[in-house]
């Protein structure tokens, strides 16, 4: 069984065995990381020395050490960005947003509670709400409790209308990277230029 490597102590116990420099080796393997960029259409090799750093080691410690060759590129089918733009969407809704100065996410379970919120406060008009937002509870009257659950209902479908034209545009060929997804994404109240 190869030894547990998690410290600098535990590599230099190894120092003058076979078992050194295959850690070595593979800790050689972790000084590049690939970044795909699907606008240029390549893959590019990126330094990063997290990994050897955790080690106490530099680069200096792999004198021989070459970054491996880039893999083909493959753009992304449409079948890969729709999964990605559907991802994104829901990234996009559960982080939620702001509405009246109020942070708010926006997860399945926020959006029943807001809307069973605003039902009790269709039926008692006199009531006040406390809600819990992202920085803290807030109290609101039944009129404000309605008028944030409508607001919340807007962006929410602002979230579903621009991954809805996202797919359309991915099916019509007009998007082809993941970064235009992104950028459609970053602020769905926002005109799209693509839609």
């Amino acid at each position: 069984m190869p030894p547990t490597i998690n410290s600098r102590e535990d590599l230099l116990a190894l120092v003058d065995t076979p078992a050194y420099d295959e850690a070595l080796a593979s800790l050689a393997g972790t000084l590049w990381r690939f970044e795909k960029d699907d606008v240029v259409g390549a893959w590019a090799v990126v330094e990063d020395d997290s990994t050897i750093e955790r080690f106490g080691l530099t680069r200096a410690d792999f004198p021989d050490a070459a970054p491996p060759p880039l893999p083909e590129y493959v753009a992304p089918s449409a079948i890969d960005l729709a999964a990605y733009a559907r991802d994104v969407s829901w990234r996009t809704r559960v982080a939620g947003t702001t509405i009246g100065g109020i942070s708010v996410g926006l997860d399945g379970d926020s959006i029943a509670l807001i809307n069973g919120m605003a039902s009790l406060a269709e039926r008692d008009n006199s009531r006040t709400f406390s809600f819990d937002s992202n920085t803290g509870t807030i109290s609101l009257t039944a009129d404000a409790a309605i008028a944030f659950a409508e607001a919340v209902g807007e962006w929410v479908q602002l979230t579903f209308d621009r991954r809805g034209d996202v797919l359309a545009a991915i099916a019509a060929g007009d998007v082809s990277s993941t970064e235009e997804i992104d950028a459609a994404f970053a602020d769905v109240t926002a005109p799209w230029p693509v839609a």
